[in-house]
């Protein structure tokens, strides 16, 4: 899709907004009822009100830079990726910018009390540009965690077509406890990215290992925060998964190909379960039957190895288990 001004809102309302919250921020705009009342319905799904949002505040003549004033304002976080947005739509923003008290998303920063628990990192990547629709399965996981208990104890971060030479950067600033690999896997070859030359780059198992065991090393001596559960939701990619469990505590690889379907509802299901408390193999049990009520064939794909006998059962990410 061509970069319209369009897509560039559609694009950042999709990435900072969870659908309430989108909701929310439509009501207290000046006319935010009328406009607020133009969205879809309670069951809309998160793209679709993203997208109508945009065609709404188009329509009625607010997308300007008081709008992205307000966003910078109040989703502080989110800074640069509203920056990028102003620029690119050509609207001219303050260079600092008084920050909100209460509302929007929590700061994160390590002083403060009421930061979420856990830290969920969802990189995806499809260098071959084929049907495995990666927007589904991102969305799925979003909407299960939101829609869960202790949705409060989660932050959900995702980044799109991410590149081999990305890896080491996004994982340094986004201090993740847990990280989600959506793409493709081809087996003893690797996970496949992109590099800088838009070219396939296929990265093993041994390479991603000891990025895991960087990060968890520093986070051993007072350095970030430890990543405690991967994982790869990617065909063939037990390989990459028996290599990294020596490096974190658990990890689920795919033990053969796995259908986009299979594979998206399986992760939906699976955070969903952690979202409620459960231990990840409680959540890894649950994504299992829900496959099989479903009838979606593969049962035995999804392979959850533990670095240790038995820690998968005692390990949680929300702060009441259920």
């Amino acid at each position: 899709m061509p970069e319209t001004r369009t897509k560039i809102l559609y694009d950042l309302f999709f990435e900072i907004f969870a659908t309430d919250e989108l909701r929310k921020f439509i009501r207290l705009l000046p006319q935010g009822k009328l406009l607020a009342s133009k969205l879809p319905g309670r069951t809309a799904a998160h793209d679709l009100v993203a997208f109508e949002a945009v065609q709404i505040l188009q329509r009625f003549g607010v997308v300007d830079a008081e709008l992205l004033q307000r966003l910078l304002r109040d989703y502080p976080l989110h800074e640069q990726k509203i920056r990028d947005a102003a620029a690119r739509l050509q609207l001219e923003l303050a260079v600092t910018v008084p920050a909100r008290k209460g509302g929007g998303p929590r700061d994160p920063s390590p002083d403060r009390d009421d930061e979420p628990t856990t830290r969920l990192l969802l990189l995806a990547a499809n260098p071959e540009q084929s049907p495995i629709h990666l927007d589904r399965e991102a969305r799925g996981i979003r909407n299960a965690i939101e829609s869960a208990t202790h949705r409060e104890d989660f932050s959900y971060e995702t980044r799109f077509a991410v590149r081999v030479d990305d890896l080491p950067r996004i994982l340094l600033k986004t201090k993740p406890d847990i990280v989600h690999f959506a793409g493709h896997g081809v087996g003893a070859g690797g996970l496949e990215f992109a590099n800088s030359h838009n070219e396939i780059a296929r990265v093993s198992g041994a390479a991603l290992k000891r990025l895991f065991e960087v990060i968890n090393d520093d986070a051993a001596h007072g350095v970030g925060r430890p990543v405690r559960l991967v994982m790869l939701n990617a065909c063939l990619s037990q390989v990459q998964a028996e290599a990294i469990v020596g490096a974190v505590d658990c990890v689920i690889g795919m033990s053969h190909e796995v259908r986009s379907e299979v594979a998206t509802q399986f992760a939906a299901t699976f955070y969903a379960s952690l979202a409620e408390g459960r231990s990840v193999r409680s959540a890894f049990n649950w994504a299992g039957v829900d496959n099989e009520m479903l009838k979606l064939g593969q049962n035995r794909v999804p392979q959850l190895l533990e670095r240790t006998p038995e820690l998968a059962r005692e390990l949680f990410f929300t702060s009441g288990n259920g």
